[in-house]
């Protein structure tokens, strides 16, 4: 079997190179081939994969989200070796998140899963996009991150966030019909049904459908969007939701975006504050996601 792996060397501290290394050598006394090219910012991650039975991404959902469309367009079984906070992708699929496990599983002969990648505005994820008061603590996440890592890192901007909250303002349509002219609150499009601490907005997702799913929690306060995350954690039936091949949301003033657990960066297509100017346009990827989740189902 030749195996890619892709570490993000800043994931878990330093972590993930540790774990990389442990599942290469692992592989190599196995018998296996052993492609591990530097994952920097200009590697070809297509062409890394090329020619490989898996690819093994070492690192949180954001390294998960950069890689998946390269993977998708090289048609190589993706499988995802956790390293990152939430780590939502392996949750889903039930990967191991030790070397010695992921080995394990690696080596099962099992028929890929064949998954969509929701696709915004040309640009590929595998969880969730949203806009609101949850990317707003991500945007301010990434404003401070320096040592501390984890779930830490969030304290201080989700207690800001709380003082000075930042929902979005949408036009929301879905499939050519307007679902909303003037929402005030969070909008999250769901491909997978995996979110933060559990609290699934659209846990009835299915990532196999050719649709995606769009929760609006409406609230222009963090008191009233906290009590919206709980009605997600209880499965609320209340919330409205909306399952659709197509959504076109326009912010009427600027807001923050996330895509996968991240800011869309610089050199991204995708606006990380998008304004009145800018349409986004969310539907199913043109290429689906294969991944090697033996364990999943």
């Amino acid at each position: 079997m030749r195996v890619t792996i892709v570490a993000n060397p800043r994931s878990g501290r330093g972590k993930a190179l540790g774990l990389a290394g442990a599942l290469d050598a692992l592989l190599r006394g196995r018998g296996h081939t052993v492609f591990r090219p530097d994952l920097t910012p200009d590697l070809d991650i297509r062409g890394a994969a090329e020619g490989s039975d898996r690819l093994v991404v070492v690192g949180g959902d954001g390294t998960i989200h950069h890689a998946a469309g390269p993977a998708a367009d090289a048609g190589v079984p993706i499988y995802h070796l956790a390293t990152g906070t939430e780590n939502l992708f392996a949750r889903y699929f039930r990967m191991p998140r030790d070397p010695l496990g992921a080995l394990q599983v690696l080596e099962l002969q099992h028929p890929p899963l064949e998954i969509d990648l929701g696709n915004v505005n040309g640009v590929p994820f595998c969880l969730m996009c949203s806009l609101g008061l949850d990317a707003s603590v991500i945007h301010r996440v990434e404003d401070i991150r320096g040592s501390k890592g984890g779930h830490l890192a969030y304290v201080r901007p989700v207690l800001h966030e709380t003082f000075r909250p930042r929902p979005s303002h949408l036009t929301i349509r879905a499939d050519d019909r307007t679902i909303e002219e003037q929402f005030t609150g969070t909008a999250i499009v769901t491909n997978i049904p995996a979110y933060a601490l559990r609290m699934d907005p659209n846990h009835d997702a299915d990532p196999t459908d050719a649709r995606l799913d769009l929760a609006l929690l409406p609230s222009s306060t963090s008191l009233g969007t906290a009590w919206n995350f709980l009605r997600c954690k209880l499965r609320s039936s209340g919330l409205q939701r909306i399952r659709a091949e197509r959504f076109e949301i326009r912010a009427t003033r600027p807001g923050n975006l996330q895509i996968d657990g991240e800011r869309p960066r610089p050199s991204s297509i995708l606006p990380a504050t998008p304004g009145p100017n800018d349409l986004l346009t969310f539907k199913s990827h043109p290429v689906r996601l294969r991944v090697h989740a033996p364990n999943h189902g």
